[in-house]
């Protein structure tokens, strides 16, 4: 049997969404097609491939990019046979690959505020003097050092 994969009808192209769809369309049905009979590449290091439907027509759900970049799938030949046990050949294509924009991460800095703590006495000649430093999200890295007095 002959095969074609292409970017999903309705695949949007570029895209930042963490999973691509791809169509795949068997000349005829064919038996044994699954989840690591689909080759990935490109650029934006897409690791998994899920498969779906049969006996004819699949569809293939990419995730794990790691980076902004293409992402192409191809199905290599002999991986799985029709009824009568013939195998496919390699795939072919008009479309397979999409463009992926990695989202833009956290890009706001948090705030901080550095307040008296609630026990603290005020005024007070005895050391130490605490104060308690609250951050609007969670932070890593913060230490004694970065404290200016």
């Amino acid at each position: 049997p002959t095969v074609t994969i292409n970017q999903g009808g309705s695949q949007a192209d570029p895209t930042s969404s963490p999973s691509i769809v791809f169509d795949v369309v068997f000349s005829e049905a064919v038996t044994g097609f699954a989840t690591g009979d689909v080759t990935l590449g490109g650029t934006a290091g897409a690791t998994t491939a899920v498969v779906n439907g049969g006996p004819t027509a699949y569809t293939v759900t990419v995730s794990g990019m790691t980076q902004t970049g293409t992402v192409t799938a191809s199905i290599g030949a002999i991986v799985c046979v029709d009824l009568a046990n013939n195998p496919n050949v390699a795939s072919t294509s008009t479309d397979n690959t999409v463009m992926f924009n990695l989202p833009a991460g956290d890009v706001t800095p948090p705030s901080v505020t550095i307040d008296q703590a609630p026990a603290q006495a005020d005024p007070t000649s005895v050391s130490p003097v605490v104060f308690v430093a609250v951050f609007s999200e969670p932070v890593a890295g913060f230490g004694n050092g970065d404290v200016i007095l």
